[in-house]
């Protein structure tokens, strides 16, 4: 699990083995919460206090993510309720982006 509140961990990521063609939509979704919730020219912009991105990896127990808000109790991602999800198709992998308020 990748958890993403500032520009640095996206920086960080270019050097991690995470896919590469995912970097762009990350930056892309970071720069756009920035956008919207800060100020454009924040270069020390965090997302903290408005929540924050996750990337899930292989191995990740989707019933039990409470580091992020998502309890065993209750049934973690999968007994959340999502706001939506969209499927990003990067070459052969299938990536889902998947936003809970």
């Amino acid at each position: 699990m990748r958890i993403i509140k500032t520009q640095q961990d996206i920086t960080t990521l270019h050097s991690a083995s995470l896919c590469p063609s995912l970097l762009p939509h990350i930056q892309i979704h970071f720069n756009q919460l920035r956008d919207e919730i800060g100020d454009p020219g924040d270069r020390l912009f965090v997302l903290d206090r408005y929540g924050y991105i996750v990337i899930l990896e292989a191995g990740d127990n989707l019933y039990d993510l409470e580091c992020v808000g998502l309890n065993r109790e209750d049934c973690g991602l999968l007994g959340s309720m999502p706001e939506y999800v969209e499927t990003l198709q990067l070459g052969d992998m299938t990536v889902y982006k998947i936003v809970v308020m």
